[in-house]
């Protein structure tokens, strides 16, 4: 469940698609007095692909980043969504294996996405979601598979590998 910054409420369904995934998302609506019990829900436009175990990011204009998925369609892909327009972007695609990699809103709006693949396991890319375009990132020490980020007080991000042997 992702809370947008109108107040409204996003929650991924296994509806749509035809894998069993799912690409939809119903939102609830706050009523007139803020309450979310006496709320509404209605359902948005479709993604784009489906996806199961992935990165979102609400970006700081108020769209919806969605990247990978560990089951799904958009392994490789990501996307944007509108919900003043209703609408799903997708990203420039980078056929690179994203899974279930993390994702993190850096100071100045932009994401920076961990990769999770064979050849990709340390990298990282920051997408850019005024200019809807990928650079390459900083590259981790350890495997993002599986892993955990926490972004800290100061902005920096604490990266935990499970599949660290180092000590």
């Amino acid at each position: 469940m992702l809370l947008l910054s109108d107040g409204t409420v996003l929650a991924k369904s296994f509806s749509g698609g035809s894998d069993g995934i799912g690409n939809i998302y119903d939102r609830l609506t706050p009523d007139i007095h803020g309450s979310y019990a006496n709320g509404t829900w209605s359902t948005i436009s479709a993604m784009i692909d489906t996806r199961l175990y992935y990165s979102s990011q609400v970006l700081m204009d108020g769209r919806l980043y969605v990247a990978g998925g560990e089951y799904g369609s958009g392994g490789t892909k990501a996307e944007v969504y509108d919900p003043l327009t209703d609408t799903w972007t997708a990203t420039p695609n980078i056929y690179i294996y994203m899974s279930d990699a993390n994702s993190e809103i850096l100071p100045d709006g932009r994401v920076l996405q961990a990769l999770v693949g064979a050849a990709s396991s340390h990298a990282t890319i920051i997408y850019d979601p005024v200019a809807n375009n990928w650079n390459f990132g900083p590259t981790a020490y350890g495997s993002h598979n599986e892993s955990s980020w926490v972004k800290l007080a100061d902005s920096s991000i604490l990266f935990v590998d499970i599949h660290s042997t180092n000590s």
